[in-house]
């Protein structure tokens, strides 16, 4: 049997996370390409990312914020998807986007993209000066493979990450929901500043003989 006091933890926490205030929070689908040059290497290259990826969310659930608790439900595919591909198209001439049904033996190379690990925290702090801080990690793997063989060539893991933490000028969860959106973006960024070069070296060097 349950526990009266257990049972009282989990009706109250139920009714929290009913009476929360959900947000959707967007996120920028164009998020600004790396820095590093592009190599324009020729080479015909499909591209194609693991379900979910193109359409994952990522829901937080209710978090305090003095005394009204708030959910969050984050779009995040779009953005990532996005990124990932203008880095592809930072190392060669020639880039498609294909649907994993799809038959990519016309190309000459196949760009695999897997998410492998989300982490995402996020929360308020009141207690000297009201802040919000979020943390934000994508694990993404990306394997290369011959489009007329599906002989794998090259495979690697990449992470991205961010933390950030700023002062509410207004304590709010509008407010808030802005640091929560910056830290996600920026940990994207830097997944595609490193996917970049990756796939730029890639490029540059000869292909494995398989």
């Amino acid at each position: 049997m349950i526990g009266l006091s257990r049972l009282c933890m989990v009706f109250v926490t139920g009714l929290l996370l009913g009476c929360a205030q959900k947000h959707s929070v967007p996120l920028s689908s164009d998020i600004p390409p790396p820095g590093a040059a592009k190599t324009n290497v020729q080479a015909r290259v499909a591209v194609s990312f693991k379900e979910p990826m193109r359409s994952y969310r990522h829901h937080v659930d209710a978090i305090r914020l003095l005394n009204e608790f708030h959910s969050y439900d984050f779009e995040i595919g779009p953005s990532l998807c996005n990124a990932l591909l203008r880095s592809v198209n930072a190392a060669y001439s020639s880039v498609a986007e294909i649907s994993q049904s799809a038959s990519p033996r016309n190309n000459g190379l196949v760009i695999v993209f897997s998410l492998q690990k989300t982490q995402i925290d996020v929360s308020f702090e009141d207690r000297l000066t009201p802040s919000a801080r979020a943390y934000s990690l994508f694990t993404v793997s990306v394997d290369v493979f011959n489009g007329k063989t599906m002989v794998l060539l090259r495979s690697s893991t990449l992470n991205g990450r961010a933390f950030l933490i700023r002062a509410l000028g207004k304590v709010s969860s509008g407010e808030a929901e802005k640091v929560f959106a910056a830290a996600i973006e920026s940990s994207i960024q830097q997944l595609a500043d490193n996917a970049t070069g990756l796939l730029i070296q890639w490029a540059e060097e000869p292909l494995p003989q398989r």
